[in-house]
C-alpha cells in the first residue's frame, strides 16, 4: 500500500513538473511549444543546421511564423526572449529593467567559475568597476592622443609586414588582429607584445575558437549544461577550460610583473598599475587580481576581435566592389598629403570612407543577434509579458536590414549615409556598438581602429584578386560569413600592389582638379594654384601696398564684393570687409570657433590650448573660469585701478629722469602695461630693468612683425619648415615657445611649492593651481601646468603689445596735432588737480574730450586692421555667399571704422565725430559719445576680448597721466627724417609706428 501511494505521489509530481515546464506565462511572447527540460534547444539547433547554423536566420524564420517582432523561448530550463524590431531593441537599449545580465553557467564558467570582469555583470558591482576603468583607461591615453599615436604605430608595422607580402596572394584577416590587440595590450600594460610572440598566435586563435564555438545564447553548453558530464568536447566545455587555463597563463605574468615594480606614480602609466593602486587603497574589496584579469579579457574581446573582423570585410568589399575601391583611392589622395599618416581626426576630411565603414557596420552586421540581457522585474516588451529573470536577446540584423527604413537594405550603398552636402546622416538606426548605459565600452578603439587601417592600407596599396583564383575558389572573398557569436569572414586572399604609376597620374589630376576647384556659391575672389592656393599673389600684393589689410580692401573693389573668397595653402579663407558682415561674424554662433591648423598648434607648444585659439567647450570653460578668478584678485575693480595708478607713478619717474631728452614712447610703454598684468597673474610685479622683461617684450614685437592675421606662409605651407625654417617664422616661434617656457615655468613652480588655499584668491595662478587640486581625481580635467602657461601668454599677448601700440599712437598724435594736445591739457587741468591721479572709473566721463579723442585713435590707426580668424561650425552662408563648414573667416575691422558712407571724412583724424554737436567743452562732460557701435577694436559678441577692461583703463590712465605732467614736443635740434612721427604704419598682426623721437617737459 505505501509502495503504490509512493509511486502515485511520484506520478503526480512527475506529471506536475512536466506540465510545469511545458506552462507558458500569461501574455508571453508568441513562439514554438516547448519540451521538458530541454525546451526548443533541439528545434532551435535544428532549425539552425538548416539556415547556415546562423541562430538570427532561425529568429527571423520563428518571426515570419508567429508574425511577431518579438519571439518568446524556453532554452534548457531558461527562458528566452527576442526583440526584433527597432522599438523592441531601442526599449531593451533605454530600459532600466532590460539592463541587467543572466547569471547562468555559461557566464561563470566563461569568468573562471565566478561572475566578475564588466561584461557579464550588473548592479552596484558593475558600475563600480566600469567606471573606473572608464577613468583610468582616459588617463592611461584611451581616446586621446597616445591611443592614435599607437594606432598609427601599429598601422606603420603592417604595413612593413604587407610590404613583404607585396604583390603575393594573402588573406588580410590573417595579420589584422595583431594590431589591435597590440593597441590595447598597450593601453593596458604598457608594453606591446612583438607579432612573432608565440603566446600572441595562441591568445588569437583561442579567441578566434570560442567566437566559433558558442552562440549569444550561451550555446548547448549553457542551456544544458549537464552535457559536460556527458560530451565534454562537443559540448565545448573543454574548449572554455582550455580558454581559461591559456588565458591565465598569457595575463598572470603580466600583472605579476606589475605588482613587483609598483610605485604610487606608476599609476596613471596603464590600467594595470591604476588597478593595483586601487587594490592597495582598498583592501578586502572588489579590486582583486581575478576581476582585473576577467577585465583585460572583457576589453580583448569587445575591442579585438570585432574590430579586425570589420577591417577584414573592409577590405574584401575592395575586390567585390571595385568601383568603391576607385572612389576610396580617389576621395583619399585628394584629402591627405601621400607622405602623411592616417588619424582618426581624419574622418571628417573623407566622408566617403566614413559612409562606406558605416556600410560595412550595417551590412554585415557581425553581431547579429547581441545581447544577452536579464529582465530585473516582470515588465513587458512590444506588448507581451517578460517574467523577471528572463534572459533577452535582440537582433540588430534585423534592425539594419529593415526594408521599411532603409528601402533596399540587401544592397551595399554608401552613399545611404551621405547627405546632399556630403555630411554624415542616417545613423540613429546604426547600432553596431548598442546604445544606452552598456554601450560598448570598446566603441573609441574600435572607430579609431578601423579608420586609421583602413585609410591607411588603402591610401598604399590597391587590392586585386589574384588572377589564378576564381569566383569558385576556396580563397574567392564571398559575402556569406561564417556563424558564432559573432560573425566573420571565411578566409579570402587578395593580392597588394602599390599604386601603380598611371593610376597616381590619374589621382594627381583628379587631386589638380579638385584643387582648382571652388565650392558652389563661394564668395568672389582671385583664382588659386594647387598646393600653395592664393599664398603667393597675397603676399605679392601685400608687400606691394603695405600689408594684407590692403590687399583685402583691394579685392574687395575689384570684385565688388563686401566678402571676398580665398584659398591660402589649402585652407579656405574667406574675409568679411562690411559692417553687416563683420557684424554678423562677431553675433553668429556658427562662427565661433577657431581654426586648428599648424600655426595655432605651434603657437600653443604643438597643442591647441589656452583661450584665444580654442572653442567649444573647452573654451567656454575656461574662459569662464579666467573671467571669475581675475575679478576675484580685483581685475576690472579698484584694486586694478590702484596698480594702474602705481605704474602710472613710476613711468613718470622714468620719464623725468631722461631730463627732457628726445625718447621714442614705444620703448618705455610696454613695460607698465605688462607689470599690471603681471601683477594679477603673479601677485608681484617685475623689476624695469630685468633682463628677462625685455627679452620677453622684444620677443613678443618680433612675434606681431613676423606673421598676420592669417597665420602667414608658416600657416599657409608649413612644409616650408624644413626647407626655410628662419625666412617661414618657424624658428621664431620655437624660440618664442622656448623662452616663453623659461620665463613662466618658474613662477608656476614657485606657486606650486608655496600653495595653500587661502592663497587661492592671491593671483590668477594660486586660482588655478587650486582648480587643478580640486579636480586631480577627474581623468578628464583639462587644467593642468601647460593650459595655465598658455592662458597666461593669451593674456601678455591680448592685453599687453595692443595697448601699449596705441598709448604710443596716442602720444605721437600729440606731436602731430598740437592744437589737440593743448585742447586735451586745458581740458585735463580744468578737471583734474595737479597732484590728483586719474581715475578711469571715475574721470572718463568728466574728460569727454580726452576720451573721444582716444576712440579716434583707434579708429583712425584700427592697429588690428584684420581680425579673427575665425572657423565655420557648419555650412552657412555670409553676405548672401555660401561658406563650406572650417572655413577660416576674417574680419575686416579696417574697412568698417574708414568706411566712408558711414564716417563722412574716415581719413580725417577728427576726435569731434564721437562728441554730441561736435563739443568738446565741460557741457559735454556725462554726455553719451556717438557712432561707438561702429567701434569694434575689441570685438563684440561671446568673443569679445578678454582684456578689454584692462586696456581702457591703462591707455586712459597713463595717457591722462602723462599729459598731466607734461607737455610733448618735437626736439628742437636737426633730427633724423626717420625718428619723424609718420601716420604710416608698420605691418604685421598688429600695425605700429615706425620709432619717433619726442621731448617730455615737464608741466609747473
Amino acid at each position: 500500500m505505501i509502495t503504490l501511494t509512493l509511486a502515485a505521489l511520484a506520478l503526480i509530481l512527475l506529471v506536475a513538473f512536466l506540465l510545469k515546464e511545458v506552462w507558458r506565462p500569461a501574455n508571453y511572447p508568441p513562439g514554438p511549444r516547448w519540451l521538458p527540460i530541454v525546451g526548443n534547444t533541439p528545434l532551435v539547433r535544428q532549425m539552425a543546421a538548416k539556415h547556415g547554423g546562423l541562430l538570427a536566420n532561425v529568429f527571423d524564420k520563428l518571426s515570419e511564423s508567429y508574425r511577431s517582432s518579438v519571439i518568446g523561448l524556453k532554452l534548457g530550463r531558461e527562458r528566452v526572449v527576442v526583440g526584433l524590431g527597432y522599438d523592441e531593441v531601442k526599449d531593451i537599449f533605454f530600459n532600466e529593467a532590460f539592463q541587467s545580465r543572466p547569471d547562468n553557467f555559461f557566464v561563470r564558467l566563461r569568468t573562471l567559475g565566478t561572475r566578475l570582469g564588466i561584461t557579464f555583470t550588473d548592479g552596484e558591482f558593475w558600475n563600480e568597476q566600469r567606471s573606473f576603468v572608464t577613468r583610468h583607461l582616459r588617463q592611461a591615453g584611451y581616446g586621446r592622443q597616445k591611443m592614435h599615436a599607437q594606432i598609427q604605430t601599429e598601422l606603420n608595422e603592417l604595413l612593413d609586414v604587407l610590404e613583404n607580402r607585396m604583390e603575393q596572394p594573402i588573406w588580410p584577416g590573417s595579420i589584422l588582429a595583431i594590431s589591435v590587440i597590440n593597441v590595447l595590450w598597450t593601453i593596458v600594460t604598457g608594453s606591446r607584445v612583438p607579432r612573432e610572440d608565440d603566446r600572441l598566435q595562441r591568445l588569437l586563435l583561442l579567441l578566434h575558437e570560442r567566437t566559433k564555438a558558442f552562440d549569444m545564447s550561451g550555446g548547448t553548453l549553457n542551456q544544458l549544461p549537464w552535457l559536460r558530464f556527458i560530451a565534454p568536447e562537443w559540448s565545448g566545455y573543454n574548449l572554455l577550460r582550455r580558454f581559461n587555463k591559456q588565458l591565465t597563463e598569457f595575463f598572470t605574468p603580466t600583472i605579476e610583473q606589475h605588482h613587483e615594480n609598483f610605485s604610487d606614480d606608476k599609476a596613471v602609466d596603464d590600467l594595470i598599475y591604476a588597478y593595483i593602486k586601487k587594490m592597495r587603497d582598498r583592501k578586502d574589496s572588489n579590486f582583486t587580481d581575478v576581476q582585473l584579469t576577467m577585465i583585460i579579457l572583457d576589453l580583448f574581446i569587445a575591442g579585438g576581435h570585432t574590430t579586425s573582423t570589420t577591417i577584414d570585410l573592409a577590405l574584401m568589399m575592395m575586390l567585390v566592389r571595385p568601383d568603391l575601391q576607385t572612389k576610396i583611392h580617389s576621395e583619399i589622395d585628394t584629402a591627405l598629403r601621400h607622405d602623411a599618416v592616417p588619424h582618426y581626426d581624419d574622418h571628417h576630411k573623407l566622408p566617403y570612407v566614413e559612409a562606406f565603414l558605416l556600410e560595412v557596420h550595417r551590412f554585415f552586421s557581425i553581431a547579429p543577434v547581441s545581447g544577452p540581457r536579464r529582465a530585473l522585474a516582470d515588465c513587458t516588451l512590444g506588448g507581451y509579458r517578460v517574467p523577471k529573470n528572463t534572459t533577452v536577446l535582440y537582433g540588430l540584423r534585423n534592425v539594419h536590414m529593415d526594408p521599411e527604413h532603409w528601402g533596399d537594405p540587401e544592397v551595399f550603398r554608401p552613399e545611404r549615409f551621405l547627405g546632399e552636402e556630403r555630411q554624415i546622416v542616417n545613423t540613429e538606426r546604426l547600432f553596431a556598438f548598442g546604445q544606452g548605459k552598456r554601450r560598448c565600452l570598446g566603441e573609441t578603439l574600435a572607430r579609431s581602429c578601423l579608420f586609421t587601417i583602413f585609410v591607411g592600407v588603402m591610401q598604399r596599396y590597391s587590392l586585386v584578386k589574384p588572377e589564378d583564383e576564381g569566383q569558385e575558389s576556396d580563397m574567392a572573398p564571398s559575402l556569406t560569413l561564417r556563424p558564432g557569436i559573432t560573425l566573420s569572414a571565411k578566409p579570402y586572399n587578395v593580392v597588394m600592389f602599390a599604386i601603380l604609376v598611371g593610376l597616381a597620374v590619374a589621382l594627381m589630376f583628379a587631386y589638380l582638379i579638385n584643387e582648382f576647384r571652388r565650392p558652389a556659391n563661394y564668395p568672389p575672389g582671385p583664382p588659386w594654384l594647387p598646393v600653395v592656393g592664393n599664398t603667393p599673389y597675397i603676399r605679392k600684393l601685400a608687400r606691394q601696398y603695405g600689408g594684407q589689410h590692403k590687399v583685402f580692401e583691394l579685392l574687395g573693389k575689384i570684385y565688388r564684393s563686401n566678402v571676398i573668397g580665398l584659398k591660402l595653402g589649402r585652407e579656405y579663407v574667406v574675409v568679411a570687409l562690411n559692417y553687416p558682415a563683420v557684424n554678423e561674424v562677431h553675433r553668429n554662433d556658427v562662427f565661433a570657433g577657431r581654426p586648428n591648423n599648424f600655426f595655432i598648434r605651434l603657437r600653443t607648444m604643438g597643442t591647441r590650448l589656452g583661450v584665444t585659439c580654442t572653442d567649444g567647450p573647452f573654451w567656454v570653460e575656461h574662459r569662464s573660469f579666467v573671467t571669475r578668478h581675475l575679478r576675484q584678485v580685483g581685475y576690472g575693480r579698484q584694486p586694478m585701478q590702484l596698480q594702474i595708478q602705481n605704474e602710472l607713478n613710476e613711468l613718470v619717474d622714468v620719464i623725468r629722469e631722461r631730463e627732457a631728452q628726445p625718447i621714442w614712447p614705444g620703448s618705455i610703454l610696454s613695460t607698465s602695461v605688462i607689470n599690471v598684468l603681471w601683477t594679477f597673474v603673479t601677485g608681484t610685479r617685475i623689476p624695469r630693468d630685468d633682463d628677462r622683461l625685455q627679452r620677453l617684450l622684444r620677443l613678443l614685437q618680433d612675434r606681431s612683425k613676423a606673421f598676420d592675421m592669417s597665420g602667414g606662409v608658416l600657416s599657409q605651407l608649413p612644409w616650408l619648415r624644413f626647407i626655410a625654417p628662419e625666412w617661414s617664422g618657424y624658428n621664431l616661434l620655437r624660440r618664442f615657445n622656448l623662452e616663453l617656457n623659461e620665463f613662466f615655468a618658474p613662477t608656476i613652480a614657485a606657486h606650486h611649492r608655496d600653495f595653500s588655499e587661502e592663497k587661492a584668491n592671491d593671483d590668477l595662478i594660486y586660482g588655478y593651481i587650486k582648480e587643478m587640486r580640486d579636480r586631480r581625481e577627474d581623468p578628464d580635467t583639462t587644467f593642468t601646468d601647460r593650459q595655465l602657461t598658455m592662458i597666461i601668454l593669451d593674456i601678455f599677448i591680448a592685453g599687453g603689445q595692443t595697448t601699449s601700440t596705441t598709448l604710443d599712437l596716442a602720444f605721437m598724435m600729440m606731436i602731430v596735432r598740437p592744437d589737440i594736445q593743448a585742447r586735451i591739457r586745458k581740458e585735463i587741468d580744468e578737471t583734474l588737480r595737479p597732484d590728483e591721479l586719474p581715475n578711469q572709473q571715475t574721470d572718463r566721463t568728466q574728460l569727454p574730450y580726452t576720451d573721444a579723442f582716444l576712440l579716434e585713435v583707434q579708429r583712425f590707426f584700427h592697429i588690428v586692421p584684420v581680425s579673427g580668424p575665425r572657423r565655420t561650425l557648419s555650412d552657412c552662408t555670409l553676405g548672401g555667399y555660401r561658406l563650406p563648414k572650417n572655413t577660416t573667416v576674417l574680419i575686416g575691422l579696417r574697412t568698417v571704422h574708414m568706411d566712408p558712407d558711414y564716417w563722412g571724412d574716415p581719413e580725417v583724424f577728427r576726435p569731434e565725430r564721437f562728441l554730441e554737436s561736435g563739443k568738446g567743452d565741460a557741457s559735454s562732460a556725462g554726455k553719451v559719445h556717438l557712432h561707438t557701435d561702429r567701434l569694434m577694436f575689441f570685438g563684440i559678441g561671446k568673443r569679445r576680448c578678454l582684456g578689454e577692461v584692462l586696456a581702457r583703463a591703462c591707455l586712459f590712465t597713463f595717457f591722462v597721466g602723462v599729459m598731466q605732467k607734461f607737455e610733448l614736443l618735437k626736439p628742437t635740434e636737426a633730427s633724423d627724417p626717420e625718428a619723424e612721427p609718420s601716420i604710416v604704419l608698420r605691418p604685421g598682426i598688429t600695425l605700429s609706428p615706425k620709432p619717433y623721437k619726442v621731448v617730455f617737459r615737464p608741466r609747473l
